[in-house]
C-alpha cells in the first residue's frame, strides 16, 4: 500500500511543478507539498518510506560510511524543516530517483 501512496505523492509533486511552469511562477515547498501535507495517508507513507530508505541505505553502505550518511540525512532534514527543499534540490527528478531505488 505504501508504494502506491508514494506514487500518488510523486504525481502530486509533478502536477504542482507542471502548474508552476504553466503559470511561470516560483514554487516553494508549500506549493509543491501542500497536497501531501493535507493528507494523513500521504504524510504517513512519506514518513515510512524515509524511515525504510534511511535504514536500507545505512545497511547497504555500512559502518564505514555512517558519518557521511548521517550528514546527508541532516542536510535533507534541515532543508525540510526550513521549507527549502524545492530551492535546494531538483524535486522534478524525484520519480527517477525513487524508481531506481525501488527497482
Amino acid at each position: 500500500q505504501t508504494a502506491g501512496v508514494i506514487d500518488n505523492c510523486i504525481s502530486s509533486i509533478e502536477s504542482a511543478i507542471r502548474e508552476g511552469e504553466v503559470s511561470q511562477r516560483y514554487l516553494g515547498d508549500e506549493d509543491v507539498f501542500s497536497e501531501i501535507e493535507a493528507d494523513v495517508t500521504m504524510r504517513n507513507a512519506v514518513s515510512e518510506a524515509w524511515e525504510l530508505g534511511t535504514y536500507l541505505l545505512g545497511e547497504l553502505l555500512g559502518h564505514v560510511h555512517k558519518e557521511d550518511i548521517n550528514t546527508i540525512y541532516e542536510i535533507i532534514e534541515y532543508y525540510a524543516a526550513a521549507g527549502e527543499v524545492t530551492s535546494a534540490t531538483k524535486v522534478e527528478k524525484l520519480r527517477g530517483l525513487v524508481s531506481n531505488f525501488a527497482g
